[in-house]
């Protein structure tokens, strides 16, 4: 199990720095697909996550699906499509990777159009056996991240109005104020449960787990590696 505690900075980012937010509107076409599938979008602008609920392409019709991405202007980004997992990316007819999509943000809106040619097809993969500890672990974190589902939603929606009344010849400040206002109400809460849940995590923890996870987070490097380090060392405590 890995811990993503970016999960807002893609929401976070647009209310910062208003004066660098842009949009960009993906379109993408592609080969047809089940009923139970979703296209999402992935990319350097949500830290390359397969299946970000935030970035899941909306359809327009049975090959055809689009979503506005709020940006910094004028950033190079690197993106792909996928399936919701990283072995359901888009691939070359002979099933070979191919490379990063980019656009540049220039400008305050800008038009992609893309098309995919081919899905990669998931291989098939042995069942782990999974510990007590990690099945509780789980349920817990399925259990918070459900009930999040619909806040997540909530706060989405803010974003798009947020951006766009930035993107207005005028943007409304009192518009903008009570968008603030809401988002952080929202924060807060989300703040609270998964504060809730990282304690009755580490609750589960053996004194011998938590000082491996302490040593391992303790010992020199970038800080900014510092979330890969605890997603690992807690993957491998785990096991």
């Amino acid at each position: 199990m890995r811990f993503q505690i970016s999960l807002f900075i893609g929401l976070i980012i647009p209310f910062l720095v208003h004066s660098q937010v842009a949009s960009v509107r993906l379109t993408v076409h592609i080969p047809s697909l089940a009923e139970n599938k979703n296209v999402y979008v992935a990319g350097s602008f949500n830290n390359w996550k397969a299946s970000d609920s935030l970035y899941r392409m909306k359809k327009e019709d049975a090959t055809t699906y689009s979503i506005l991405l709020p940006v910094f202007r004028d950033v190079r980004y690197q993106y792909k499509y996928t399936l919701g997992k990283w072995d359901e990316v888009e691939v070359a007819l002979t099933d070979s990777n191919i490379k990063n999509r980019t656009f540049i943000s220039a400008g305050r809106k800008k038009k992609v159009k893309d098309t995919v040619m081919k899905w990669a097809v998931p291989k098939p993969v042995a069942q782990k056996n999974l510990t007590p500890q990690l099945l509780k672990i789980n349920a817990m974190k399925d259990s918070v991240l459900n009930g999040l589902q619909p806040k997540l939603g909530e706060m989405l929606q803010l974003l798009k109005a947020f951006t766009i009344n930035l993107l207005q010849d005028k943007p409304d400040t009192a518009t903008e104020q009570r968008i603030v206002c809401e988002v952080n109400s929202h924060l807060k809460d989300v703040h609270v449960r998964l504060n809730d849940l990282f304690h009755k995590i580490f609750e589960t923890l053996t004194p011998e787990q938590k000082q491996k996870i302490l040593t391992t987070i303790n010992t020199p490097g970038p800080d900014n590696d510092f979330i890969n380090k605890l997603g690992a060392v807690f993957n491998n405590t785990m096991k």
